[in-house]
């Protein structure tokens, strides 16, 4: 594909992100004024301001990460700065003031840092830098397998004694697919795949031995694995039986006022029942075209860690997308999980998080253009 076209697909890709996040805005407005009537929140006006400026400082992320990608990935010191970073604030999180006996976040000032959010980018960042620098074409079971796979799970590890089981599991995915986007070795790929499906098929066959006899578990996250509370879920199928097809009206409906925290782990009830079932079709469709067009582009740079990096980044979109589909519809095997719906559920983190990752994606696609131009450019003055 020419640089042209590319820039112009590029374009089109931003207006498309724009969109998806406007729409969010009207869903959250919608859920938040709706949650002051039914669960007392005070101050739904405040809190939609809040995400409003999570937006505004989201783009503002997504600028620098935008202009500053190519650097960010390919300069040695400054990724192991930031995985350093990425693990401080982990930690920090740890020895910080728990919030309903959980050590997710700290605060800086009135601000409230959840930084595990911020590891769903870091991290493929890093590990692309990784495979970019210190493994290229030389690979083995050491440098291919055991030191990527550890350098994702510390990080893993100390988000899940946060505890958060669903963000964890999010990550792990993450860095496993990562890793393998940057395997060329067939029999370290092999690897990679036998180790998974070991840990899924122990996970399926020792289900029940596990929410028994879990000692790591809080007895919250064995209750949503074994699926005792689903409350939530029913009141989510309600207000998405409610609005049918083509849903009840823009901010209409009444079953959404029974979800519980409709604005941030729900916000797919508010969508089904006030635009349907074909608005949530609409919604899930702009998602996957993010993702797609996203591994596309990368792809066609054929740049590996732009491509490991993309690729990254659009798993995570289809992974909670797909996570808050199947909880929100009623799928029955997957538990009320917590994870939020990038882009549009309330939360300035995960907000500020998915603005700059994909900033960061359209940065490194738009640094890989740049360079083919300056290429063809060179080619048609030696032609001179």
């Amino acid at each position: 594909m020419k640089p042209v076209a590319m820039k112009r697909e590029l374009m089109i890709y931003f207006i498309v992100l724009c969109f998806t996040i406007i729409i969010g805005v009207l869903f959250v407005y919608s859920s938040l004024f709706a949650s002051e009537l039914s669960e007392n929140i005070n101050g739904p006006d405040i809190k939609f301001r809040t995400h409003l400026l999570g937006i505004a400082i989201g783009f503002f992320a997504g600028f620098i990460g935008f202009t500053g990608a190519d650097f960010f990935i390919r300069n040695k010191y400054f990724m192991w700065a930031m995985y350093a970073f990425m693990l401080g604030i982990l930690i920090l999180a740890l020895v910080s003031k728990p919030v309903n006996e959980v050590h997710r976040w700290f605060n800086i000032g009135s601000f409230q840092v959840q930084p595990s959010e911020y590891v769903k980018f870091i991290l493929p960042a890093f590990i692309s830098f990784y495979f970019l620098t210190y493994v290229k074409e030389k690979q083995n079971i050491i440098n291919s397998f055991f030191l990527p796979m550890g350098l994702c799970g510390i990080p893993t590890v100390l988000v899940f004694l946060e505890p958060d089981l669903s963000t964890s599991a999010v990550l792990f995915f993450i860095s496993f697919f990562v890793c393998v986007f940057n395997i060329k070795n067939k029999k370290i790929g092999l690897v990679y795949f036998i180790f998974i499906f070991t840990l899924i098929a122990g996970a399926v066959l020792f289900k029940d031995q596990i929410i028994n006899n879990d000692k790591f578990l809080k007895p919250y996250q064995l209750e949503r694995l074994a699926q005792t509370e689903d409350f939530q879920t029913e009141q989510a199928l309600r207000a998405l039986q409610n609005g049918g097809l083509l849903g009840t009206a823009p901010f209409g409906g009444t079953m959404k006022y029974n979800v519980p925290v409709s604005f941030s782990d729900f916000i797919i009830a508010v969508i089904g029942e006030e635009w349907g079932k074909l608005g949530v079709f609409v919604v899930i469709s702009l998602f996957f075209f993010l993702a797609s067009q996203l591994t596309r582009l990368a792809y066609r740079t054929s740049d590996q860690a732009v491509f490991s990096y993309c690729g990254a980044v659009s798993l995570w979109l289809v992974l909670q997308v797909s996570i808050n589909a199947m909880v929100g519809l009623g799928v029955k095997f997957i538990p009320v999980t917590g994870v939020t719906l990038p882009l549009m559920s309330y939360g300035t983190n995960s907000m500020v998080s998915s603005i700059a990752a994909l900033g960061i994606g359209m940065g490194l696609v738009f640094s890989s253009i740049k360079k083919k131009e300056e290429v063809h450019s060179d080619e048609q003055r030696q032609d001179i």
